[in-house]
């Protein structure tokens, strides 16, 4: 967090730092990263791993996609975001919970993955600020293990 903020100061890694909002993703992430690994480690890897590809991946693409390709402008809570941004969110979690089950062999069903999918993708929708950086990894690792264990 103290490197992000250093980053963020002096300049460096525009790209993580470009967004044309305010924001405190860069900085918020590694909390959400250690909220993660407090609820879920050592005993669920599986849900911590899931919440921190889900937290790096589908919001990064999220974002990137959201910046250059947009596609009708959201504005939630005085904040903009993009429909693009939103979908590839959700495309790119839908990629990660199929590879994880794929790979560790979890038995789920595409309905399952899909909804999943589309609640991480709300949950990024109304947060603003890169407050999404904290919950996401939490909140994905917790939903993924509800819909591996409950249903």
């Amino acid at each position: 967090m103290i490197i992000t903020s250093f980053t963020k100061y002096k300049g460096v890694f525009k790209s993580i730092h470009s967004v044309n909002r305010i924001t405190f993703g860069a900085e918020a992430y590694p909390i959400g990263v250690l909220i993660a690994t407090y609820c879920f480690l050592p005993l669920d890897k599986t849900a911590f791993i899931y919440g921190i590809l889900v937290g790096g991946f589908s919001d990064s693409m999220a974002s990137v996609i959201g910046k250059y390709y947009g596609y009708r402008e959201i504005v939630v809570f005085g904040q903009k975001k993009s429909f693009g941004g939103s979908l590839s969110f959700f495309i790119t979690t839908v990629i990660i919970s199929y590879s994880i089950i794929f790979i560790l062999g979890i038995e789920m069903n595409i309905i399952s993955i899909l909804i999943i999918a589309f609640i991480l993708t709300l949950a990024e929708l109304v947060q603003t600020f890169g407050l999404d950086n904290v919950t996401i990894p939490v909140l994905s690792g917790m939903t993924f293990n509800y819909f591996k264990y409950a249903i």
